[in-house]
């Protein structure tokens, strides 16, 4: 349990310090003190759903995949993982830039379609 803590400790930090953000951004606004994500990140007290929240949110990410960073959620394929941040960002965009991103995905398709169908010709 401790390992699983280790990582969620780390994985949170590196997510800190990509966005350059400093502990204290995650309790901002999430109704929880600089104190307890200090706990947290000194391997003091476990994240618990509150702070997964405050997680989530600071980073904008799916909750889900924060219960699941923290071990509050069993563990979903790689594929799975993908599948669950893209519907999570879709549904964070307004509906015309949601159409753009499925044209996107369609042209995306057509592409990958075209080439297997060469490969398959040669």
């Amino acid at each position: 349990m401790l390992n699983k803590m280790n990582e969620f400790v780390e994985w949170v930090q590196h997510l800190l310090d990509v966005r350059g953000l400093k502990q204290a951004d995650i309790a901002r606004n999430q109704n929880i003190t600089t104190a307890a994500v200090s706990k947290m990140m000194n391997r003091q007290a476990r994240p618990g759903f509150e702070m997964c929240a405050a997680i989530a949110a600071t980073f904008n990410l799916p909750l889900e995949e924060v219960y699941r960073q923290a071990g509050l959620l069993p563990q979903k394929t790689p594929a799975g993982v993908l599948e669950e941040r893209a519907t999570y960002l879709f549904n964070q965009l307004p509906r015309e830039d949601q159409q753009e991103v499925l044209d996107y995905l369609d042209y995306r398709l057509q592409k990958h379609q075209q080439r297997e169908t060469q490969i398959g010709t040669e």
